[in-house]
């Protein structure tokens, strides 16, 4: 840790504390700035950038995530407000009013019109989509739904970190990759058209291909016909036999999510301002939400910095990501601008065993179309390593513990796990006592002619 003329910081903290009458956690906040700065985050976006405009399952929106306007007291009014800024998610959503869940899928392989048909998850943005950011030619890229990765459809067992890669074909406008491949790619084929307010499957050769994407299995209309279509919409079917006519849903007991991350871009080559993360279940919310994990064999939970990371920055955030959206305040405190109150579910805390400091945090998420990260941001610097004259020993080891059955996710439902890691800081920046009034700092001296210095 860093000195005020060449005497250690920790080794004045007690003579400090009894000569001025800090507290412990008031004195270290003070003390800590040495050693480290405070944090800020938060997602930014552009008037030329694209944007998600929704995502759903057909039976409900997924994003944007969405919750009631309060009323006075903070709890649920009657109006609902889509969240699309960082401002309506701290304006409305409050511990007695929190963000609504998701509508899931029926078990049975049914449209939301009630007739038989594929389940299907769809995100439609502001701007026609740029097939090659979001769909792969290449024959050897159908055993991954001809995805190129930058939207991803996954099923996630949270207690073993398993991620499914799920089986289906991928539309843009009613556009897919399929055929025989030439030269090693596949030819961009439209299966599907739209007939008044009715999607229709068109005729590629001599059969029709789409026939069992939604709604063109009947001539009625059906709901958001005109968006499944359009140039401006991505639409993933389930379909593990490569035959839509076979009706399929997607699996139960999982967590279903479609990631859609910034490598999509529109035509114009917009590129997409924040990132998404859709997420619901087949049938009733039985699924809890975890820390995500890195695949197995390794399991090791997604937080960052963490896992024994060194030399880390002392201003750093610490960002947690989540196998779901998570409710807010299970986590802590919005940053409001507000003191943050104590969180039960985190705690991320430094310094030897026998006086450890719990470091207060406030949360924000990268983007308020992905509750499913999100970063913790101190309310002041980590306490960095220091010269080697003046170590901090055990005060630059920064432990991040989560604690079991305690966050929620939007259905309700609470943690199992509770992950611990760490890492270390690197050396922050030196404090300067320049003794000019009203910036001087006063340290209390005691012994056969106690004094003020």
């Amino acid at each position: 840790m860093n000195s005020h003329h060449g005497l250690p910081l920790h080794g004045t903290t007690r003579l400090l504390q009894r000569a001025l009458g800090f507290s412990a956690l008031g004195f270290s906040a003070l003390l800590l700035h040495g050693c480290g700065g405070g944090a800020a985050g938060g997602a930014a976006g552009g008037s030329n950038t694209m944007q998600i405009n929704e995502a759903s399952n057909g039976f409900g929106l997924l994003l944007p995530h969405r919750v009631h306007k309060p009323t006075p007291a903070g709890t649920p009014g009657v109006e609902i407000v889509a969240i699309r800024t960082y401002a309506d998610l701290v304006n409305n959503a409050k511990p007695a009013n929190p963000v609504l869940a998701p509508t899931q899928w029926p078990t049975t392989a049914i449209l939301p019109t009630g007739t038989a048909g594929n389940h299907y998850i769809y995100a439609n943005f502001n701007a026609p989509i740029d097939i090659a950011s979001v769909l792969d030619a290449s024959a050897t890229a159908q055993a991954s739904s001809n995805l190129s990765g930058s939207i991803s459809v996954e099923a996630v067992d949270p207690l073993t970190g398993s991620v499914t890669t799920l089986p289906g074909r991928a539309f843009i406008g009613g556009r897919t990759y399929a055929g025989a491949p030439v030269g090693g790619l596949l030819e961009l084929q439209q299966w599907v058209g739209l007939a008044g307010s009715a999607p229709v499957a068109l005729t590629v050769g001599s059969g029709l291909p789409g026939l069992g994407f939604p709604g063109t299995e009947s001539t009625t209309a059906f709901p958001d016909a005109a968006k499944l279509v359009g140039p401006s919409s991505f639409v993933f079917v389930a379909d593990q036999d490569n035959n839509l006519l076979t009706h399929e849903t997607f699996p139960v007991g999982q967590q279903i999510r479609m990631r859609i991350t910034g490598g999509v871009r529109s035509t114009g080559g917009k590129l997409l301002a924040e990132p998404g993360l859709a997420s619901s279940t087949v049938g009733a919310d039985t699924v809890g939400p975890e820390v995500a994990q890195s695949p197995p064999p390794f399991n090791v939970a997604v937080i960052t910095p963490g896992n024994g990371d060194v030399n880390v920055d002392p201003q750093t955030s610490v960002r947690i990501q989540f196998s779901e959206p998570i409710q807010p305040f299970s986590l802590g405190s919005l940053d409001n601008g507000k003191p943050p109150t104590p969180s039960s579910a985190v705690a991320i805390t430094f310094g030897p065993t026998t006086s450890l400091v719990n470091l207060p945090f406030s949360l924000r998420p990268p983007s308020v179309y992905d509750l499913s990260t999100w970063e913790f941001l101190p309310s002041f610097g980590f306490p960095g390593a220091g010269p080697v004259s003046a170590q901090c020993g055990a005060f630059n080891k920064v432990t991040v513990t989560v604690n079991s059955q305690k966050f929620l996710d939007l259905s309700g439902r609470t943690n199992s796990l509770g992950p611990t890691t760490f890492f270390t800081t690197g050396q922050g920046q030196g404090l300067i006592n320049a003794p000019v009034a009203p910036d001087a700092i006063y340290i209390g001296r005691f012994g056969s002619k106690p004094g003020i210095s």
